[in-house]
């Protein structure tokens, strides 16, 4: 069987770590709609240095932000897999320029 996982883009309109842990949470709320949890991996790129650090050292946090990660935390756990990936500069941009020329090519736009 081979590696199965799931890609999200959401553009964020103000670039706050604040607001980029909200799309966190919105990927992660997107894929228990779909009823995906246990079937696949979810891997999250996230653009943010500082955001970063906040999901591989929970000591950096700021306490103010506890329960928002509480929240990220158990949505984790009902997801199973997840991931967490340093996006490069202008990675996701290249991203989503390939995928939306794997889309137009699909349906022939």
């Amino acid at each position: 069987m081979g590696w199965q996982g799931h890609y999200f883009r959401v553009q964020l309109q103000q670039k706050t770590p604040l607001s980029r842990v909200g799309v966190i949470i919105i990927a992660l709320d997107m894929y228990l709609a779909m009823e995906w949890e246990g079937k696949s991996s979810l891997i999250i790129k996230i653009g943010s240095n500082e955001v970063f650090s906040w999901f591989e050292n929970k000591r950096l946090r700021s306490w103010l932000l506890q329960s928002i990660f509480k929240d990220i935390e158990n949505k984790m756990v009902r997801v199973g897999n997840v991931s967490f990936l340093k996006a490069e500069n202008h990675g996701n941009d290249m991203a989503y320029a390939l995928a939306l020329t794997g889309i137009k090519k699909a349906w022939n736009v």
